[in-house]
């Protein structure tokens, strides 16, 4: 999805009157353009606003009015998907400042990348900046319009778009960094085979990247499909338990502490047994997952207890189980609680 991210700062309480207006434009998931702002909001500023971004009555005394840079803004939103980081108040805003005015307001396709956040298992907190840190962004000038737009929209690509830039936030990739962008390229090919257009549905499946850029995650409806991870710069794919039974001759795997299965991607190309092997996993646990227990040994144990017992956030059974996601939404199918499903939030 091409799209144009905004975030704007405010002058008043009513938040009514934007003071800085920040634009970035992406297309093909990449930034093509930036557009900064600075507003006279003709009217008096609030000292906690000024507080906050930073923006003094003198810095905008000789800025233009927002009727006179309508037109142009206009032009860039007009028919646009737009992002924002809470759009209901981003596009709240200019709405009443338009109003004040008498201008006419843009036709919009609205995205918010707040929610996003809220409805991914993955991420704890939806603020714009406990986000950036948990997906590795840099966000340098936090309520600068400008700086916040490029955050959003770096935000937006990943959740969604589904696509991982993983991007090493302090300059130049190590060389475990490297070998996992390469090894992300190699995987693409027959998970695309497999899934089609299900692939680019961020919604229902989507690549995340863990914090400091050392794994990726397929996640599919939050149930962990596979891990993708880069040690000493060599390559493996971590699969969960339960897919041994989808391993076919030549492909060999270790079995980890935590009972994932560890194959080693050996070189630049990936086998063709390994590509097999990837396609018939995506068939089997995307495409035909039904909705049940099993992502691990313990799920009648997690049953009994109402929780996942596996407590460690870190663990990869942890973040992919789908016992969690069951049990908020009251279904128990297994174990002592199966006639009680009881509320267990873990």
């Amino acid at each position: 999805m091409d799209f144009i991210a905004l975030d704007l700062e405010t002058a008043d309480k009513a938040n009514s009157a934007p003071c800085s207006i920040g634009l970035v434009e992406v297309k093909d998931n990449q930034i093509v353009d930036r557009k900064y702002y600075l507003i006279n909001p003709e009217t008096e500023f609030h000292f906690y606003a000024i507080r906050v971004h930073k923006i003094t009555p003198d810095m905008v005394a000789d800025a233009p009015t927002l009727p006179e840079i309508w037109p142009e803004l206009f032009d860039r939103l007009n028919g646009q998907n737009v992002v924002a980081h809470n759009i209901n108040y981003d596009i709240g805003v200019l709405a009443k400042a338009a109003e004040r005015y008498s201008l006419t307001f843009p036709s919009v396709t609205q995205y918010c990348t707040m929610q996003a956040a809220k409805d991914n298992p993955f991420l704890d907190g939806s603020s714009l900046s406990a986000v950036c840190a948990q997906l590795g962004i840099k966000l340098s000038d936090h309520h600068n319009a400008l700086a916040d737009a490029e955050a959003c929209a770096k935000i937006a690509i990943m959740l969604l778009n589904g696509v991982d830039p993983v991007e090493d936030p302090t300059g130049e990739p190590s060389a475990d960094q490297t070998a996992l962008i390469s090894l992300y390229d190699m995987i693409r090919r027959p998970l695309e085979k497999a899934l089609g257009s299900y692939w680019i549905t961020p919604d229902k499946l989507l690549f995340i990247q863990r914090k400091s850029y050392d794994s990726i995650c397929l996640i599919n409806e939050s149930r962990l499909i596979l891990r993708l991870y880069s040690q000493g710069g060599r390559s493996f794919i971590a699969l969960p338990p339960r897919d041994r039974k989808y391993i076919i001759p030549g492909v060999a795997y270790e079995r980890r502490a935590d009972g994932f299965l560890k194959i080693e991607v050996p070189g630049d190309v990936l086998p063709s047994e390994l590509s097999a092997l990837l396609e018939t996993v995506a068939d089997q646990e995307v495409l035909s997952f039904p909705s049940t227990f099993g992502c691990c040994a313990l799920y009648e144990e997690c049953s009994d207890a109402r929780r996942c017992l596996r407590a460690d956030a870190n663990d990869d059974i942890y973040l992919g189980c789908y016992y969690r996601k069951n049990l908020r939404n009251g279904k128990v199918f297994y174990g002592k609680a199966a006639e009680d499903p009881g509320s267990g939030k873990n």
